[in-house]
């Protein structure tokens, strides 16, 4: 093949003419050979001509060259991942933070001007505005601010000379359970105020710190129990929930005098109850059965009894019910605590014997009869015990009957409507005592 010389404009111009020269001759021949029947075959450019000739099969070759494989096609919308979806939750879950984010930011806003509002209060405000800034320590939510708060509260009960602001710092101090104010609350043992002394005591008990027991032991020594007074019963009721045992013959002493008053004796009894002293089991039989003792003091003696789960009890409880079941209708009436506390000792230890007596005591026409006895058969989860809580819930006259009974259900784990609408309850109407 000649060498041609493309170094000049000319040269390439006659050069792209013989290509297109040999181009249209190599068409011709192609189309003379054709099929053989005189047709002729189309023309064919170029490029078809290049690319018939990289696909040709080697001279030789018998068998057919193999078509080239080609890749499956997939259906897009079945495998694409549905990115519009996709993309809208992200978005949603997006918003969701941001609104959560927002809400949180302006609830620390609003929590930061309300402790600023509380500190300044305190310092400067009226008196019925420092009282409504320390209920609202209470409610603040940041554990370290609400502390820092009854800290400040703290100190200004050193110098406080208003009763009523006195005893509502007290209080709020033992809401909050300030352990480091304790110095404070027993100072204010010794406050010329009763509202402050027992605003101090019930405080010590919210805030568990059992160091001041022996404290308030000598407090209670120290009182007129020949009189009823709620500072005395605010100090035995906390020393009963420290489970202060020693002072269990000391109460037993003061329950047999008959010097002490009714409703001291009444709160010492059941004080035996509260700090389990198994050992006062023999005296509190004794109470319980005794009766020219006040009706009251029997039944607190059972209630006693039963708290510490002296099951051998029982049959003694037993009896006793069944000496009231004996009683005429109006002396029986006369007994009703003593009958019901009975029966819910009873209840308490298992006894499952006392259900029927539970199921009248339901049906009393004495709305505090039915009360106790709704609060009461729950210790006896039964089916029944259900279906009878439901009844009450509709249809008992009582709305505190009714409500008792709901909260029954609620501890029992069962729903009080059963899947149906809340209905209207019945106005409380007058009942037979």
């Amino acid at each position: 093949m000649p060498i041609y010389d493309t170094s000049t404009p000319a040269a390439r111009r006659a050069l792209r003419a013989a290509t297109i020269v040999l181009a249209v001759a190599l068409s011709g021949a192609g189309a003379a050979q054709g099929t053989g029947n005189g047709n002729k075959a189309p023309a064919k450019s170029p490029a078809a001509i290049q690319q018939k000739s990289a696909t040709k099969v080697p001279a030789g070759d018998s068998a057919q060259a193999p078509a080239r494989p080609q890749a499956p096609v997939q259906d897009k919308k079945a495998t694409a991942p549905d990115s519009g979806a996709e993309v809208k939750d992200a978005e949603r879950k997006a918003a969701a933070d941001k609104r959560r984010e927002e809400k949180k930011k302006k609830d620390e806003e609003r929590e930061k001007k309300q402790v600023d509002w509380i500190e300044k209060t305190l310092e400067y405000g009226i008196q019925q505005d420092r009282v409504d800034a320390m209920n609202a320590i209470i409610k603040v939510r940041d554990t370290a601010e609400k502390e820092r708060l009854g800290r400040k509260l703290r100190e200004s009960l050193r110098e406080e000379i208003d009763i009523e602001v006195k005893a509502k710092a007290i209080y709020v101090l033992g809401e909050i359970r300030l352990k480091e104010a304790v110095p404070e609350l027993v100072t204010a043992l010794d406050d010329d105020s009763q509202d402050v002394k027992i605003a101090a005591v019930y405080a010590m008990k919210r805030i568990d710190d059992r160091s001041v027991t022996g404290k308030l032991s000598e407090e209670l020594k120290k009182q007129d129990l020949k009189k009823d007074s709620n500072y005395t019963e605010a100090i035995i009721d906390t020393l009963g929930a420290f489970k202060a045992k020693e002072l269990k013959d000391f109460a037993i002493g003061e329950i047999k005098k008959d010097s002490t008053s009714p409703g001291i004796r009444q709160n010492l009894v059941i004080f035996l109850g509260k700090v389990e002293a198994t050992d006062s089991k023999d005296f509190l039989m004794k109470l319980a059965k005794d009766d020219s003792e006040d009706s009251a003091i029997r039944a607190y003696a059972v209630n006693s009894l039963a708290r510490m789960k002296l099951t051998d009890t029982s049959p003694e409880i037993d009896r006793i019910i069944k000496e009231i079941d004996s009683y005429p209708v109006k002396k029986r009436q006369r007994y009703y605590k003593l009958y019901i506390y009975s029966i819910a000792a009873l209840a308490r230890m298992g006894d499952k014997n006392v259900y029927p007596r539970l199921i009248n005591a339901i049906r009393s026409n004495n709305e505090q009869v039915r009360l106790q006895a709704v609060k009461l058969i729950k210790e006896i989860p039964e089916k029944r015990t259900i279906d009878i809580l439901k009844y009450k819930v509709k249809n008992d006259p009582s709305v505190k009957v009714q409500r008792a009974a709901r909260e029954a259900l609620e501890e029992l784990g069962v729903s009080p409507d059963d899947g149906e609408k809340k209905k209207d309850a019945p106005a409380e109407r007058k009942e037979a005592k």
